[in-house]
Parts: C-alpha cells; structure tokens; sequence
C-alpha cells in the first residue's frame, strides 16, 4: 500500500504538503512535502521539513498576510480554506501563481492538531483572467465612449441587457428605460411586427444588416439609421449586439447632393454655351452636353473617349495639345476668339473658357465653347460702317476748308482740277440739296415787263 500511495503522489501534478502545528500554528514541524517542490520552486522537500518558515519566507511580500490570516481562520474554525497567492521560484527569483487549499486534520479528541494542503501553479490561469480583465476594460471602455449607439440582448429573449450612453443620447430614453424591454417594447420602432420578424430572422441566421431604418425619438424626431446586428457567444450564452449608426445628416447631405446633380445636369443638358467635360490627367473627354453635338455637328459617340486635340474640329493639334499642357498647370485658360470648324466645313469663331476642378477627389476640366461667329459679324460690320462714316464726315469737313472758286462764274475746282458748278459740287460733297428761283432784284433786271414789282419773291424750286 505504501508503495501505491507514494506511485500515487507522484502522479499527482500538485505540491502535497502536511504540517503539524506546536504552539505556534504558523510554525509548526513540517511533516511531509511531495517532489513537485523541485519542478515547480526549484526546492528540495528536505529543505522545507528542515526549515518551517521557508515556505512562508518564499511568498510574495503583498500576499504574505493574507495567507498568515487564512491559515489561523482555518486553525480557529476547523474549516478548509483556498487561497491563491504568488510564491518566488529558488533558482529564477520570479513569482508565479499558487492555488493553496488547505484542511485541518483532528485527533481522536477532536482537537486540530495540524493541516495538510495541496498546491498548484495557476500562473496560466491568473494570466488569462488579467487578460479577460483587460479585455473586458478595454470592452467597456469602447462600449462607454463608442459613437454608434449598442444595445446587448439576450439572444433567447430579445430583452436589453445593456445599452451605452450614446444610444441613450441619441434617443433620448434612459437607460433604465431600455434595460428588461424588448427590442420592439421600447417605442423607437414603429413597425413592432417586422421588428419582430427581423429578431426572428437574427436568431435563425447569426446576423442582419438595415442599411437605412428610420426611428423616432423621445421627442418625436424622426431619424434615419444604419442597423446592424451580430449574434455571438459569452461564457457559453448566446447574445447580440445591436449598433446603431444616426446618419441622418449623411442621407440629408446625399439628397442635396442628389438635388444638386439634378440641377448639374439639367443645366449641363439646356445650356446654350457647348460644354466638355474631361479627365484632367488623359485629356479624355468624358462627357458632352447636346448644344456642343449641335454647334459642331459630331455626335456624342464621336466625342466621348477622344483626348481634345484628336476631334477634327480644332484644326491645330499640336497647339492644342500644348494648351492642354498649360490648362494642367495653371488650372485655367481663356481664348478669346478661336477659330474652329464643323463637321460640314463651316468657319466659326468661338470663346473657348477652361477650368479645372475637383469631383470626388479626381480633378476634372470643364470647357465652356460659346459660338461668337454672329457677334463677330456683326462687330465686323460694325467696324465697317464706323469706317464708312469716319470718311463721310472727313469729306463734309473738307467744305470747311479753302475752296478755289473762280472770281467771275463762281465755279469751284474739285481735286481731280476740274470746274464744277458751285452747288453741284456741294451736292457732291454733302448731303445739301439746293431750289433754284429768282430774287426780286434778278427778277426785275431780267424780265422787267413780266416783274413790275421788285418787293416779291418769284422763286421756283427745279
């Protein structure tokens, strides 16, 4: 039998100890210590039957009183006790982890007369519930500070277990509010029936995802929300976890943007200026609005894909491409008059305005081509006409001037030196009209018979 108990405490991975108390209960002799002291302290057992205090010399200094507390309660009570402390190895000096459990052992009398114990290396174990400690702080701290709203439901129930500040802020309820509720208790969802069926629908297949859910709030706002539900497993139950995104602001900001690219559009389609749109790195055109497919009489496939000196419309294409050099560095350029031809041959003159900008984090250029070939014409004509009257009134100005008039007919020579009558050159040079008649004083002296009278004025107009 011996020999079995010994094989037996060999086999056992744990330090078997007996001590038998004297007066003093701490330091009583040492009645047994199995071999793991030598795996596990790096101590023979010998050592701890000769020396009684070198067990207790050995542990942790925070850790010493309790275990000295611990083992007079048991002495005192006569019940068993289980302590865990750390205990510092001979040869590495490094602590590690014990569990201790020790009973009182009785004489016949029933008097404790000493205690026998048995000691395990729980260092994996302390470790790993360090770990799950930190784990779980670092949970709780993220749970606590998280931006999403959380809720954590029993997955058998749907009841609230918990629910993080946010969520309580965002929705205005508070957090006892939710807590021992139903998902669809809670008042935020107006449809209880389909909150149910989802629940359902999570319990059957572990997760479930609401890409835009509206809730009402508290206080009867309405707010929009991405909804996204796990099922996973803690300490062998199954829960859930509900996080709850507001992006409310996010959908009102993709409706205006979604309003804006109506208005883009409608803009870029009625616009009666033609209008490219290209990459700002190929110089591809990537878009073309009708009023341009009608100026130049391309169609859109045509354009679409070809880079801007390629389309047979900009006669230059080798200026055209070093333009577009110049747009990439300095993101503007202007033409006033450029000329540019259509798919039939016609000539047009045009204001050519490029920029470049960013959408979504590419750039892109957009050139605006305005056919100007009307108003240049009518500059032109314009300019024409200016030109034409300059030189009207430079030739009624020369009547202001000296006039070689002969002293006896009163003829006037003209620059080519011919004698011209007075009022036919007048006539040439201005826009006087003459009325020929007869003075009273002519009169008289011509026709005396006819013109008695001197005092009228017989004049005809020829």
């Amino acid at each position: 039998m011996s020999d079995l108990y010994d094989l037996l405490l060999q086999q056992i991975q744990e330090i078997v100890y007996a001590v038998k108390i004297n007066g003093d209960h701490l330091l009583g002799s040492v009645q047994f210590f199995s071999n793991r002291t030598g795996p596990m302290l790096g101590f023979d057992p010998q050592e701890f039957m000769d020396n009684p205090n070198l067990w207790f010399s050995i542990i942790h200094p925070d850790d010493l009183d309790n275990v000295k507390m611990t083992t007079h309660s048991m002495l005192e009570t006569g019940k068993p006790v289980t302590r865990t402390y750390r205990i510092r190895h001979k040869t590495t000096s490094e602590y590690f982890w014990i569990e201790d459990k020790a009973s009182p052992q009785c004489d016949d009398t029933g008097n404790i007369v000493g205690y026998i114990g048995a000691a395990q290396d729980i260092t994996d174990r302390k470790q790993a519930e360090y770990a799950l400690q930190a784990s779980e702080v670092r949970y709780r701290r993220l749970f606590e500070t998280a931006q999403d709203g959380i809720l954590i439901l029993d997955a058998e129930t749907g009841q609230i277990t918990d629910v993080n500040p946010f969520l309580v802020e965002m929705l205005g309820f508070s957090h006892e509010t939710f807590l021992g509720k139903k998902l669809w208790e809670i008042g935020l969802f107006r449809d209880v029936a389909a909150s149910q069926k989802g629940f359902t629908k999570l319990q059957k297949h572990g997760y479930i995802r609401y890409e835009d859910l509206p809730l009402e709030t508290h206080d009867g706002r309405k707010i929009q929300v991405e909804f996204v539900s796990n099922v996973y497993e803690v300490n062998h139950s199954k829960v859930i976890q509900c996080n709850i995104r507001d992006i409310t602001k996010r959908k009102w900001a993709e409706y205006a943007l979604q309003a804006s690219e109506v208005r883009y559009r409608r803009l870029f389609e009625s616009a009666r200026d033609g209008i490219l749109i290209l990459d700002a790195e190929t110089g591809q055109i990537t878009d073309v609005n009708p009023f341009l497919v009608e100026m130049l009489g391309l169609s859109r496939e045509t354009l679409l894909g070809k880079k801007l000196w390629e389309i047979v419309s900009f006669k230059d294409g080798a200026a055209t491409k070093a333009a577009f050099g110049t747009l990439q560095e300095q993101g503007y350029i202007r033409y006033e008059d450029l000329p540019l031809k259509t798919i039939d041959g016609r000539k047009i003159q045009v204001e050519f305005v490029s920029n470049v900008y960013e959408v979504n984090q590419s750039k892109v250029i957009q050139c605006n081509i305005r056919d100007i070939t009307d108003r240049k014409q009518a500059e032109a004509e314009r300019e024409k006409l200016i030109h034409e009257l300059e030189a009207a009134l430079a030739k009624v100005k020369t009547l202001s001037g000296m006039l070689p008039i002969c002293a006896s007919c009163k003829r006037i020579r003209n620059d080519e030196g011919y004698w011209s009558q007075i009022e036919a050159y007048i006539s040439q040079h201005s826009t006087v009209s003459f009325s020929h008649g007869l003075c009273p004083e002519c009169a008289h002296k011509l026709y005396p018979d006819i013109f008695k009278n001197g005092d009228k004025d017989f004049s005809t107009k020829t």
